[in-house]
């Protein structure tokens, strides 16, 4: 198998999408991914921790909290000491991007916390805060997103218009952590995709990592891959709620694995 100039006799393949789907179908797995991660892995966690970051002691508090500490950034974004600005978007937007990797717990669970005190947080804490909470989605295409749209929109067929809408309307209400950001602009792209479809035949030996819990790439994406992608295997990492597995995570057996694929 040839990749530009180099040839491959094994693939190690790490939190994996179901590559064989459109693009359609693919990154909406993510709202339900870190919809998943957030109610069943990280919201408990929050709650067993109380005692450090007093968000509530159950699940349904900690829940409560966070939706009420959301929507009053709707009505008021809130104006850290350095000039940074929370708003609810930001504020989603954070909690999403530290969902990533479960070793990141304790920065969210900390900014959550200091956004709920910000008048007697320290200058450590309010850091935090403006270094979680503090990104601003562009309302303009920037040179990192423009090459990500147009390879997503031009390699494979989206839905319609009221086909997108409506899958939106219903992810907004059902993944509410992020699902609500908007239906995907593919949907409003004009040039008929150029892309050919990938079946994964042809490829050399694959080693599949897949985690169960992998918030921005779902297991049931790479476990349809791995059905439809003739000589793979799945190694599959049971209740881990991270996003990719080897050499990241610490995982001896994941890694030892994977070494030993590779090189043998």
């Amino acid at each position: 198998f040839r990749y530009g100039g180099d040839e491959f006799t094994v693939i190690l393949l790490d939190a994996n999408e179901d590559w064989t789907a459109p693009w359609s179908e693919i990154f909406p797995a993510a709202h339900r991914g870190f919809q998943r991660a957030f109610d069943d892995a990280f919201v408990p966690w929050l709650a067993g921790g109380d005692a450090t970051y007093h968000l509530g002691t159950t699940p349904a508090q900690v829940r409560a909290t966070i939706s009420a500490r959301r929507a009053a950034l709707v009505a008021h974004p809130a104006t850290l000491p350095d000039g940074t600005v929370i708003d609810a978007r930001s504020y989603d937007t954070g909690i999403n991007a530290l969902l990533y990797k479960t070793v990141l717990y304790p920065y969210l669970g900390g900014a959550l916390s200091a956004v709920e005190r910000l008048d007697t947080a320290t200058a450590d804490e309010l850091a935090l805060a403006a270094y979680s909470f503090g990104y601003q989605v562009p309302l303009t295409l920037t040179h990192d997103v423009d090459p990500m749209i147009a390879i997503r929109c031009q390699d494979t067929r989206s839905p319609s218009v009221p086909g997108t809408i409506a899958t939106w309307l219903i992810d907004r209400v059902r993944y509410p952590l992020i699902g609500k950001y908007g239906p995907q602009e593919c949907a409003f792209w004009a040039t008929p995709p150029t892309g050919s479809p990938v079946t994964g035949r042809g490829m050399p030996p694959v080693l599949m990592v897949q985690n169960t819990g992998d918030p921005a790439t779902p297991y049931d994406g790479g476990l349809r891959a791995h059905r439809k992608t003739p000589g793979s295997r799945l190694l599959t990492v049971v209740d881990e709620y991270s996003h990719a597995a080897f050499n990241l995570m610490g995982n001896a057996c994941v890694d030892s694995y994977g070494r030993d694929w590779l090189i043998n």
